[in-house]
């Protein structure tokens, strides 16, 4: 067969599959970048809080920490390490361990980004709260 390429006949049945495996990967939604600084406020049972963020992604999983804002009371200045964090599509989820006198507890968010901010849900010691977190 002088001229002619020759085919493996799997190769040939491995294409259409080949297609159809690039053409899920592209509709799968983009992983929502949330690097960088964000500013997090909101109330937990009433009491306003405000934390400055530092997200670090890597891949699924979100590192990072927070810290208390100056003036906003008993705390500022207060440094967490994330000891969880997850980021898929547009849902992000992260928390880390805290203290109050003599109660050792977990703060948890979770919520959406949508473009440079991001809404939720947060939940420490059986009490439950919203915030809105702004790239900063």
């Amino acid at each position: 067969m002088k001229g002619k390429a020759m085919v493996n006949p799997s190769a040939k049945r491995a294409i259409p599959g080949l297609a159809l495996l690039l053409a899920g990967l592209a509709a799968m939604p983009a992983q929502a970048s949330v690097t960088g600084m964000w500013r997090v406020t909101g109330t937990i049972s009433g009491k306003a809080f405000a934390l400055d963020c530092k997200f670090l992604p890597n891949g699924p999983a979100l590192g990072g920490e927070c810290t208390k804002a100056a003036g906003s009371g008993h705390g500022a200045g207060k440094t967490y390490v994330l000891s969880t964090g997850a980021v898929s599509g547009g849902t992000i989820s992260w928390g880390y361990k805290a203290h109050y006198m003599l109660m050792s507890f977990t703060v948890s968010y979770a919520g959406q980004l949508k473009g440079n901010e991001i809404q939720g849900r947060v939940k420490a010691a059986g009490r439950q709260g919203q915030f809105t977190a702004v790239r900063e």
